[in-house]
């Protein structure tokens, strides 16, 4: 192969076999789902450089990694992540090393479709945006009397004392009392 050779067209079945054979992503995809998530394709594959090696071409590039995610009972989600790449190959086309790769899962992290699909499919998406109308009313509220300090002090005590399954029965009660289960407090 020559220098020109190495299109995207032509690295598409090496880079797709040996990421999926070779040198799978499993700390990048353990990030997102681990065992729920399996990579479908490599996709829009941009060569930014290719110069020659010793041994054959080093090929730069960029593409996405196409992955699903399993939500169980059939369902699956699919998204992209843009990857980075840069691999050795030989005069016949082969990848013989691989010299870097970078998935960017950030974007999962940083919120997606996936988050509202959930709360969509599981139809409580009235029930969320309630609850955030909620909050943003009780941020919105000025607090009518600065706290009691031998109050302040008390509570202080026995919320430690108490651990966080009576904080979690609290806030359970209150919601089951109609209320949304947040109090404004300043210390």
């Amino acid at each position: 192969m020559t220098k020109e050779d190495f299109t995207p067209h032509a690295v598409y079945h090496e880079l797709l076999g040996y990421t999926l054979q070779q040198d799978y992503p499993d700390d990048e995809l353990n990030e997102i789902g681990g065992p729920h998530v399996s990579v479908e394709d490599i996709a829009d594959i941009e060569i930014e450089s290719v110069t020659e090696s010793d041994s054959g071409f080093i090929v730069k590039g960029n593409a996405t990694l196409e992955i699903t995610t399993d939500l169980d009972d059939g369902d699956m989600f699919s998204d992209g992540y843009p990857m980075t790449f840069s691999y050795e190959f030989n005069d016949d086309g082969k990848i013989v090393r691989q010299l870097s790769r970078n998935i960017d899962t950030s974007s999962f992290f940083a919120g997606n479709d996936y988050e509202g699909y959930l709360v969509e499919r599981l139809g409580h998406q009235a029930a969320f945006q309630t609850n955030v109308m909620g909050i943003l009313s009780l941020l919105a509220q000025s607090p009518a009397a600065p706290p009691d300090k031998s109050k302040r002090q008390s509570n202080a005590r026995s919320t430690v004392t108490a651990g966080p399954e009576v904080g979690i029965r609290r806030a359970k009660r209150n919601c089951s009392e109609g209320g949304i289960g947040l109090q404004r407090s300043t210390f």
